[in-house]
């Protein structure tokens, strides 16, 4: 049984995006990432890096979040990550 992951790791979005984790909390410091805080963690909401990439791809088909969340799943109760 799966899970659909509503939010990423600053270290999910960035592998997602081909980026650095540095360059993820940059862009959150920004603005330009929206970003939320469970405790001292940051999650970003897949819907967020759908709008960012969209955002960075004017005219182009950006994947929608329902795409990035159907990629990123995990397995029930086991917190461990893998793509379909």
């Amino acid at each position: 049984m799966s899970a659909l992951i509503l939010a990423l790791t600053p270290e999910e979005a960035a592998k997602a995006l081909g980026v650095g984790r540095t360059t993820i909390y940059r862009l959150m410091r920004e603005g330009a990432l929206r970003s939320f805080a469970i405790g001292r963690s940051r999650r970003i909401p897949v819907e967020a890096l759908a709008e960012f990439v969209r955002a960075q791809t004017p005219g182009a088909e950006a994947p929608g979040a329902a795409d990035l969340a159907a990629h990123h799943q995990v397995k029930a109760g086991s917190g461990e990550q893998y793509p379909d």
